[in-house]
């Protein structure tokens, strides 16, 4: 197996991973238990649900914003936070009507502050939920 076969299981592992677990976000456990089960396969949202409008099986922000950052890596494997910037900045244009409904209030938060032309090294500190905390750049 080479590197690229490792990579690919990688992000398929995350989507797949994501997707399974879309219909679970922002629940605690005992409504998961309540309203799904035990989930194993992929399943629709309740339907009181903000994802309640997508097909099970359908990615989140998890995903897209971890393909943005794979694509800003230069062809020789440098990275820099301006570039994590501007493919976040694409992936949410592209990501249109949807993201409202795919990301939560530091993300919102930090990708405003990218528009307004602030350092991607600072623009999600203010933060006051986990999105933009595990997507950090150093």
């Amino acid at each position: 197996m080479n590197a690229f076969d490792h990579i690919y299981g990688c992000l398929a592992g995350l989507a797949i991973g994501d997707a399974l677990g879309m219909p679970t976000e922002f629940l605690t456990a005992d409504q998961i238990a309540e309203s799904l089960g035990w989930v194993d396969h992929f399943v629709a949202a309740p339907e009181w649900h903000p994802h309640a409008v997508f097909r099970p099986g359908r990615v989140t922000d998890d995903t897209g914003q971890a393909l943005s950052v794979l694509h800003a890596y230069a062809p020789d494997g440098s990275l820099s936070a301006g570039r994590v910037a501007q493919q976040l900045l694409r992936w949410a244009d592209d990501a249109g009507p949807d993201l409202a409904r795919i990301i939560g209030p530091s993300t919102a938060q930090a990708l405003e502050a990218l528009r307004r032309g602030a350092d991607p090294r600072q623009s999600g500190k203010q933060g006051k939920s986990n999105g933009a905390a595990y997507r950090a750049i150093g």
